[in-house]
């Protein structure tokens, strides 16, 4: 017996050493957490604006976290506010990555949901996340957090309209019954009465939603004013006239049938009824604006009429006919925010001189001859010194030809780098011939939270432009609004390989209208129709603009996939990917074109969900996966990568030739 027990001691003491000896999973003293080393900047004032809500608030990058353990790492990139309980995820990060761009309007939904008043400053942190990807984020025992960054965030007000609502489409805002900011509110439940004050112009309707797929109201009869009337529910029915364009209390009964509109004239006064400036209607915003210089012994008021003024209520909230009245000090912007009736809101922004940027690089007379063979290379990095206002930082700065913007970075950046494609399109936007020689005019634009800019001297440069072609049409990545840029195969013949939805397309010289073509048939029309695409998918479009002939062709993929490039060294960096061209003769993806210093790897049909990279052993030898190394390059330059992809077997091929 002792001897039986002698060895289950024996066991017992090895089986603890080899405890003590290896780490323990949950034990955080093993785990490496996240440094952030990009990312917004420590003490800087970030003033969000609705205008720029799908632009990128900051680019954040970030050293991997380690849990001893081989497994994918998931990243939570989460605010805070010191004047507010609990937390708020922003953005979270799959795949084991380690750089996220975060939108200004993923952070300001963050702080909404934290309840920070909106038009107020507020005191964050933020911060990131890193767990285990089978463990939920909130088990503290597999998660390790980096250290955090503080600055200050002003957040834009987001209409919550809790009760019913109708849309309100017409004249004033395109004609779009899912708007959800131009609305009539019920305010008291179930009664019908529906109201709003808004900005008219002549013809509008009433719209239950989605889209004109359910109850519309229109005009059955109207008095002689077209200040009230009758509505009906019929296909048939036509639109309701206002007797000008302007601003307009409006009231309509469901149950009813009725509708009234009383007209308003909004300004601001001080407590003693005097006028002390008109409010403007800003579409793009909707809401009402005025400069006032406030008198801090005055309180301030907006009315529409002798029935329809509203002071300051709690917080940001404005109180209709409320006694009490706003208060500020010097110039300033004066807000009025009626989107939901039961819940108008006022802001008031210090309105401090702006000190512009100025231009350092590149200088007056410089001049840039482009190649179509340099699209995605460098033309010129420009730069400026900072623009403040007070001590307000911009939320962007974008670097413009005209209204042209050519490239955009956020507010504490002072340089950006054009493309060869970005100043050949700011040449074709001045009016530029393809080979000839002419005057482009940039300039470097601060913009502030609140809409308000700050312009750069323009500087003059010279630029020889090249020729380009695009497709353009609803069924192209743009729409009918931006480009997508075709590539030179030869002579007049153009190629591009896209994803397109089922819809139009045509195809422009230079941005322009001027010349565009239609056709049918795979012959081309000067000015003619559009061309259908039938349904979704990966096409080839070809079209030769001396011959006037074109083919679109829906392409047949190995597994249904499509390739891309991305990281550090590609056009587009990590976000969105490069399409690169299908050879479907040699089973071949190639890129040709612009490589910075960096490293890049390949992902199929735009999303990180597969991707492939190099092998351990070797940069040619590609291995696929959910989180493959990246291949660096050390010299920028013009090169053709040429890959074979096989997901089937998690295997592929990269070469990679200087042009």
């Amino acid at each position: 017996m002792r001897k039986i027990f002698l060895y289950i001691s024996l066991l017992t003491i090895a089986f603890s050493c080899k405890d003590l000896r290896e780490p323990v999973l949950g034990d955080s003293s093993t785990f490496t957490s996240p440094v952030i080393t990009d990312g917004p900047t420590e003490g800087a004032q970030y003033l969000l604006v609705e205008d720029s809500a799908a632009n990128v608030f900051a680019n954040y990058v970030w050293t991997p976290a380690k849990f001893g353990i081989t497994t994918e790492v998931k990243y939570n990139i989460l605010v805070k506010a010191t004047d507010a309980d609990g937390e708020e995820v922003i953005a979270t990060i799959t795949k084991s990555d380690t750089t996220g761009a975060p939108k200004v309007e993923e952070l300001n939904g963050a702080m909404a949901s934290l309840g920070l008043t909106p038009e107020v400053e507020h005191d964050v942190e933020t911060w990131i996340s890193a767990y285990m990807s089978d463990n939920n984020s909130t088990e503290s025992a597999y998660t390790t957090v980096s250290e955090k960054i503080a600055f200050k965030a002003t957040p834009y007000y987001q209409p919550v309209i809790t009760g019913n609502k109708l849309g309100v489409p017409g004249d004033h805002q395109d004609w779009n019954p899912d708007n959800e900011k131009t609305v009539v509110v019920e305010v008291e439940a179930n009664s019908g009465t529906y109201i709003a004050y808004l900005n008219l112009n002549n013809n509008f309707k009433f719209a239950t939603g989605p889209g004109w797929d359910g109850t519309n109201y229109g005009l059955k009869t109207a008095a002689a004013d077209k200040l009230s009337g009758e509505l009906d529910t019929e296909p048939t029915a036509g639109n309701i006239e206002t007797p000008a364009a302007g601003d307009y209390y409006v009231s309509m009964s469901s149950t009813g049938l009725t509708y009234s509109i009383t007209p308003m004239t909004w300004m601001v006064v001080d407590g003693d009824g005097n006028e002390v400036a008109t409010l403007g209607y800003v579409k793009s915003k909707v809401r009402w604006e005025a400069a006032v210089t406030m008198d801090p012994a005055k309180q301030y008021f907006f009315k529409g009429n002798d029935d329809h003024f509203f002071g300051a209520g709690e917080g940001n909230l404005l109180e209709f006919k409320g006694s009490t009245g706003m208060t500020g000090d010097g110039s300033v912007k004066m807000i009025m925010t009626l989107i939901n009736p039961a819940e108008p809101v006022y802001s008031i922004l210090g309105k401090e001189p702006i000190t512009t940027p100025v231009i350092s690089s590149p200088g007056t007379g410089d001049s840039f001859t482009l190649s179509a063979d340099d699209f995605n290379a460098p033309a010129t990095t420009v730069t400026w010194s900072a623009s403040v206002r007070g001590t307000e930082t911009p939320i962007n700065y974008r670097v413009q030809v005209g209204d042209n913007v050519l490239a955009q970075v956020g507010g504490t950046d002072l340089e950006a780098v054009l493309k060869t494609s970005d100043l050949n399109k700011g040449a074709l936007a001045s009016g530029g011939t393809p080979g000839t020689a002419g005057d482009v005019n940039i300039k470097v634009v601060a913009v502030f939270g609140d809409g308000d800019t700050g312009a750069s001297d323009e500087v003059t440069l010279s630029v020889n432009p090249f020729q380009i072609w695009s497709i353009i049409g609803s069924a192209t990545p743009g729409g009918w609004d931006a480009d997508t840029e075709m590539t030179l195969v030869s002579g007049s013949e153009y190629k591009i390989q896209v994803k397109l939805v089922s819809g139009e397309i045509k195809f422009r010289p230079n941005y322009d209208w001027a010349g565009n073509y239609g056709g049918s048939g795979g012959n081309l029309v000067l000015d003619g129709s559009n061309i259908p695409v039938s349904e979704d998918g990966w096409y080839e479009i070809i079209a030769d603009f001396s011959a006037l002939t074109y083919s679109v062709v829906k392409m047949t993929l190995p597994n249904d996939q499509y390739w891309g490039i991305i990281g550090s060294a590609t056009p587009n960096g990590w976000d969105p990917d490069t399409d690169m061209v299908y050879d479907s003769g040699a089973g071949t993806w190639t890129y040709t074109g612009y490589l910075a210093q960096g490293e890049y790897k390949f992902r199929a049909d735009d999303s990180w969900d597969y991707q492939m990279g190099k092998s351990d052993s070797d940069d040619d030898v590609l291995v696929g996966g959910s989180n493959q190394a990246s291949i660096t390059i050390d010299t920028p330059g013009n090169y053709t990568i040429t890959c074979t992809f096989d997901s089937n077997t998690d295997s592929g091929t990269h070469s990679r030739v200087s042009n």
